[in-house]
């Protein structure tokens, strides 16, 4: 078996290029459904791919110590997320039980909340109300992982309950499932949002973001003592009402309209943030350095 000290599963997204980015050097092996990207290509670091969907075999035979469990189907079909949820989870365990998992760190999402009523901070005590398939399956694997760090192996859990990821271009073919820079697109493109609304609460309508050099940061720094534990991180860099998303692209790139109008979201997702990363602002989201 291969030994290593850590596994980035899920390395060709959005998070995990990034991620994989930062290890360059380190024992990491970098791990996903599909052939990697150029990005994680780059990095020299060794590369297994496997769908999850469908086996655990080839990452069954690594010994990691600490792994980013960033994957996820890109779907809604229950069927496929529960075989998925399943293979990492005795894959997860496997680890556990040969001794060799120290540590995990889990990409969860800001939708295990049920929409919240208002625009008020949701803390990591906010009830837990998750409403598509996809939302149960993280939420799923959080209460699992939470399982797991009882373990007697003891392996310490940090899960993150992420916002709108951004701050840096996305790779590849990402743009459009990294919300703020498909509608950064739209709006270079001439579309927009329709305001004002008929509804007289959508100026207050927005979410929280993070910059993704703040996620790697938190997430690959020496993790505090304490064998057993399990963490509920949100880390926020920033949030915005779609309105002032909607007041800032328009100075970016002007007002001139096609006759395009974009879907407005109507969520109000704003995340107080106990990672105590520093504000950023709308700039800092929309870069691409």
């Amino acid at each position: 078996m291969l030994a290593t000290d850590e596994l980035i599963v899920g390395a060709n997204g959005y998070l995990g290029h990034y991620l994989a980015a930062s290890r360059r050097g380190a024992r990491c092996i970098l791990h996903s459904a599909s052939s990697p990207t150029p990005a994680c290509a780059a990095t020299g670091l060794p590369f297994v791919r496997e769908d999850l969907c469908q086996s655990w075999e080839l990452l069954g035979r690594l010994n990691p110590s600490t792994v980013y469990l960033l994957a996820r189907p890109v779907t809604q079909k229950a069927d496929v997320l529960l075989k998925f949820g399943l293979n990492v989870q005795a894959v997860l365990q496997e680890w556990a039980d040969r001794g060799c998992l120290r540590r995990v760190v889990f990409a969860s999402t800001q939708l295990v909340y049920a929409t919240p009523p208002d625009d008020k901070p949701i803390d990591v005590d906010f009830p837990l109300a998750p409403e598509t398939p996809y939302d149960f399956h993280k939420t799923a694997m959080e209460f699992h992982l939470q399982l797991l760090a009882r373990h007697p192996a003891q392996p310490r859990v940090e899960i993150y309950r992420l916002p709108l990821l951004a701050g840096r271009k996305p790779p590849g073919a990402q743009p459009r499932p990294q919300f703020i820079y498909s509608w950064r697109d739209a709006y270079a493109r001439g579309d927009s949002w329709p305001f004002p609304n008929a509804d007289a609460d959508a100026i207050r309508w927005g979410t929280s973001w993070v910059h993704v050099d703040d996620v790697v940061e938190r997430m690959t720094r020496e993790a505090p003592p304490g064998q057993g534990r399990c963490d509920l991180v949100q880390p926020v860099s920033g949030s915005f009402t779609y309105w002032e998303m909607h007041q800032h692209l328009c100075k970016r790139f002007g007002t001139a309209r096609s006759a395009q109008s974009l879907h407005l979201p109507r969520t109000c997702f704003f995340l107080k943030d106990n990672a105590h990363l520093p504000a950023r602002g709308l700039e800092e989201a929309l870069e691409d350095r």
